[in-house]
């Protein structure tokens, strides 16, 4: 029988900033692909001795470094332009809703989603009541909190704003529109989570056709898509076409970003998963290593795209049976997702099943037992009960009661694991990420190069958290 252990493969977005006119913050400007809250255009109030141009530039300033993912560098010049226009408007003026999503967007790419959430509701309840008169901007709050609640596991919420921002954007543009094939990719991410695996291929051909058509088949705005695409493939089995479209992303993420940007680690950990589960090993510890020096050293050791990391990591060793490297990784990555989400987030209940896993291996049969019960009772309150992730557990559960020599046991969660996987195409124990999540997975991170203010090329990739300039 065999063993469901999990990696973590990203579905993530991006990031994007630019310049507007008065009274509008509907022209967008393309960064390349951050998928952690959009960076919004910031519209031209009537200044006051010049103190809100300082605003404006502090938070363009801002822009730029988020872009870098210069996160702690960002943040301060975001808290002084706020103090700014807070001091010169007054705390509920609309051009407070500029800095209030910036804000969020850095709070999200930080892993501090509490505060992320705290400050896209405050832009939304900026901008939702005025949603006749700016209905661009709602969009794309909505899809940065939507973006947010995928990350935290809630999934049907997240998918519910991901369509309002949809049904926006093919109002204002048409369905066969850039920005519309954003709503397109991004929705498809929610979906993915929830098992639905042909609706989220479909979603993301979908937005892929529209932005070759825009941007040329070898454009760098496709990365973003054609990695999510990758990974939808592995999720199907299909191994070659995941790895083609996964190789394709981190070629042109290394050329748009450079070598060391949390993108980039992102298509590296997306690619050493498939080449794990090609067997292919001594490949992949290096690309996992390299993954998880990059988010340390851009987002700190405590953010959940570097349990990412170390979840895979753990898995690779306890592959080649070096039990006690793949325990440590495998308890480091709980860690972080626990004190990153909770103890009762869908995240952790991964790090437990392979922790189930390891103990099971080790000969370590009620611990093994004890974890994996702890992370059926996550994912039947999280997911619905036809989701591969819960087959996961349950093929577990089945054969930990044969080692324990509990036929019957054994017998009833096997069928239930069954009648799940004939539902299911491909890997379905392979729980795919993705930052990270993404990322990307867990969310792994993507953050984005931003391209110059005012230019006027429409945003690339599907979902953006956006920082406004």
């Amino acid at each position: 029988m065999r063993r469901w252990t999990q990696i973590v493969i990203s579905l993530a977005g991006w990031v994007l900033m630019g310049s507007v006119a008065a009274r509008s913050i509907e022209s967008e400007v393309a960064a390349s692909a951050d998928q952690h809250g959009r960076a919004v255009s910031e519209p031209r109030v009537e200044e006051k001795a010049g103190s809100l141009e300082d605003a404006r530039r502090l938070n363009n300033q801002a822009v730029a470094l988020f872009g870098r993912a210069l996160y702690d560098q960002a943040e301060p010049l975001y808290g002084q332009s706020l103090a700014i226009k807070q001091r010169m408007l007054g705390a509920e003026h609309p051009a407070l809703a500029v800095t209030f999503n910036n804000l969020a967007a850095l709070y999200r790419a930080q892993g501090r989603y509490h505060e992320a959430e705290e400050f896209y509701r405050k832009t939304l309840g900026i901008w939702e009541p005025s949603a006749a008169a700016d209905r661009p901007n709602l969009a794309k709050v909505l899809n940065n909190l939507a973006d947010l609640y995928d990350v935290l596991g809630r999934y049907p919420e997240s998918e519910q704003l991901y369509r309002r921002g949809l049904e926006i954007r093919t109002a204002l543009y048409g369905r066969v529109h850039p920005l519309t094939a954003q709503n397109l990719a991004a929705l498809a991410i929610p979906v993915f989570h929830q098992g639905r695996l042909e609706e989220a291929e479909q979603l993301l051909r979908e937005a892929y056709a529209v932005q070759v058509t825009a941007f040329g088949p070898d454009a760098d705005e496709l990365a973003s898509c054609l990695s999510s695409l990758g990974q939808v493939a592995f999720a199907m089995g299909k191994r070659q076409e995941a790895e083609r479209l996964t190789r394709q992303a981190l070629a042109s993420w290394e050329r748009q970003l450079g070598s060391r940007h949390p993108n980039v680690a992102k298509a590296l950990n997306n690619l050493a998963g498939i080449l794990r589960d090609e067997g292919r090993h001594i490949n992949t510890i290096p690309l996992y290593q390299r993954a998880l020096r990059i988010w340390k050293e851009s987002l700190g050791p405590q953010h959940p795209y570097v349990a990412a990391a170390l979840n895979n990591l753990g898995e690779v060793y306890r592959d080649q049976r070096r039990y006690r490297k793949a325990e440590e990784s495998l308890q480091g990555a709980l860690a972080v997702w626990t004190q990153a989400f909770g103890p009762r987030h869908v995240e952790v209940a991964k790090a437990l099943n392979n922790l189930a896993v390891l103990r099971l291996e080790m000969g370590r049969k009620d611990e093994a037992e004890r974890l994996c019960l702890q992370a059926l009772q996550i994912r039947e309150r999280a997911l619905s009960g036809d989701h591969p992730d819960l087959a996961v557990t349950w093929s577990n559960l089945s054969e930990i009661r044969l080692a324990k020599g509990d036929l019957e046991g054994s017998k009833s969660f096997s069928r239930r694991a069954l009648s799940v996987h004939k539902g299911n195409l491909g890997t379905a124990g392979r729980n795919l990420e993705i930052n990270q999540t993404s990322s990307l997975p867990v969310r792994i991170l993507d953050a984005a190069e931003p391209v110059p203010a005012g230019s006027k090329k429409a945003d690339p990739d599907g979902r953006n958290v956006r920082q406004v300039r």
